[in-house]
């Protein structure tokens, strides 16, 4: 058990329990790391960048050629989660960087594959790479699929790359105001450790037909009266997606409408300990308190091809996040 990334906090209780002359030297030292925690999760925000493909029946040579949208601040990509509805056997991926087209991948002088098998970047959970890949301002990330078989009709393909911006110290939302930083500090040496958070959202689609396709839009946590970092989200979704997930008053986040599974943990496990069963942000979100994270969720993404593939009529997501 890895107390979903806080085995540190595990580790300071039986710290200081062990040697108690000792405690106020080691709380005061996890009160610091505490408190530039939450400064980094001011100055940084999780990014989603997603490319919908849509692939002929028809075989063909050339790619579906694919890229990252264009941002003006730089970001890390840490990984990547493709998404397909039905299993293609033989589907390839190339990943290439447009600062030089280096593929990512190298095949075999006696391989016909110039790239990887789609089912190794996709299916039911994000697939990190070694080390960040770096994009600055202008630069992308392209993908293209290679599809040399025919299927019976179009099929669907969605790729979502997971980074991490960072703001400028220019920018005020990235930086406490004096008011802010003493209270945060307060509510740090309040506590020896955080505590958890639990905020549920029902999700109750407009269109309870036999489809079940639906939107809610301006979907909104419940406010808190205190700031919080929001580690992660848990969904009941499979075939959804969301979109322009932000904090009130802030840009979104994500940038294309994303399938649920590259931003929140899916199934009917629960939530329970081990980063294979939520979604867990690499940066923690800093929500202020009384603010909302807000987000837009549509039913069945992929309706248009597979419309009996959709999430129930009243389902929920629960946002992980604890206390200073």
């Amino acid at each position: 058990m890895n107390y979903r990334g806080n085995q540190q906090y595990l580790r300071h209780m039986m710290a200081i329990r062990r040697d108690p002359d000792n405690a106020p030297a080691l709380q005061s030292a996890l009160n610091e790391k505490r408190f530039r925690r939450a400064q980094r999760a001011r100055s940084q925000r999780p990014v989603w960048m997603t490319m919908p493909y849509l692939l002929n029946p028809a075989a063909r040579v050339q790619p579906y050629p694919g890229r990252t949208q264009r941002i003006e601040d730089s970001v890390d990509i840490l990984g990547v989660y493709g998404l397909m509805p039905e299993f293609m056997a033989g589907l390839e991926i190339d990943i290439l960087h447009s600062s030089n087209n280096q593929s990512f991948f190298t095949a075999n002088a006696e391989s016909n594959s110039h790239s990887n098998f789609a089912y190794n970047f996709g299916g039911a959970s994000m697939r990190y790479f070694g080390s960040p890949v770096p994009l600055e301002r202008g630069q992308q990330l392209i993908l293209n699929i290679y599809k040399n078989f025919t299927t019976s009709g179009v099929r669907p393909f969605v790729a979502s790359f997971y980074g991490q911006r960072n703001l400028l110290k220019t920018d005020r939302s990235a930086q406490f105001d004096s008011e802010t930083e003493v209270q945060i500090k307060s509510l740090i040496a309040q506590r020896s450790v955080p505590q958890d958070r639990f905020l549920h959202l029902d999700v109750t689609w407009s269109n309870d037909g036999v489809d079940a396709t639906g939107t809610v839009t301006n979907l909104k946590t419940p406010a808190y009266s205190e700031p919080l970092l929001i580690r992660g989200l848990y969904a009941a979704l499979g075939y959804s997606s969301i979109s322009n997930l932000r904090i009130e008053g802030e840009e979104a986040m994500m940038l294309g409408e994303t399938p649920i599974g590259a931003v929140a943990r899916v199934g009917g496990e629960g939530v329970t300990d081990g980063d294979d069963k939520v979604f867990l942000f690499e940066t923690p979100i800093f929500l202020p308190a009384e603010m909302q994270l807000v987000m837009d969720l549509r039913n069945s993404l992929f309706r248009t091809y597979y419309a009996l593939r959709f999430d129930g009529v009243n389902t929920g997501i629960t946002v992980l996040a604890e206390t200073m």
